[in-house]
């Protein structure tokens, strides 16, 4: 039976959809990434963007799209240590390969680890810290930051979103 939620989730593009696995898949309410495709496929969903806060998800991008046509998967990438943080490179590989959306550092960004925010769960899972931790986007005077602004302009040129 449909719901009035179905309706309204029909042609619709979740635009930040925590795909598993991922760090902390046995917390309860955790949906894998085929069974995202699955349940936004059979509600009639366009689609939905694949975020990870630790690796590129263009490769589960392109493999669900072949297994679940219907709907599609955007493939995302989140500029933390492990990818290079604030990397022009990384965010221009991640284009060339259709990346979606870039967001900006979350875990290895400077205020979430000065609010003991995700970079808290981050460190606590495991055992050797993350790389280049206290990343920001503006330089010392408030201006962002040369690398910051590559990344904008190559998300500019590849028509790819940019998220915080």
């Amino acid at each position: 039976m449909r719901t009035k939620a179905d309706d309204l989730l029909e042609g619709a593009i979740d635009v930040h959809a925590h795909i598993f696995p991922q760090v902390f898949v046995e917390e309860p309410g955790r949906v894998l990434d085929h069974e995202w495709a699955e349940l936004a496929r059979d509600v009639g969903m366009r689609g939905f963007v694949m975020k990870s806060h630790l690796w590129p998800t263009i490769a589960q991008a392109r493999i669900l799209n072949e297994v679940y046509p219907g709907v599609t998967a955007f493939g995302a990438i989140t500029l933390n240590a492990n990818v290079g943080g604030l990397s022009p490179f990384a965010a221009e590989s991640a284009a060339r390969l259709g990346v979606k959306v870039i967001w900006m550092p979350t875990y290895s960004a400077a205020n979430d680890i000065a609010v003991g925010a995700y970079s808290k769960r981050i460190a606590e899972a495991y055992q050797q810290p993350p790389p280049a931790q206290g990343l920001t986007v503006l330089d010392g005077n408030g201006v962002v930051c040369p690398e910051a602004d590559a990344i904008l302009e190559i998300a500019r040129d590849a028509d790819v979103a940019v998220a915080t």
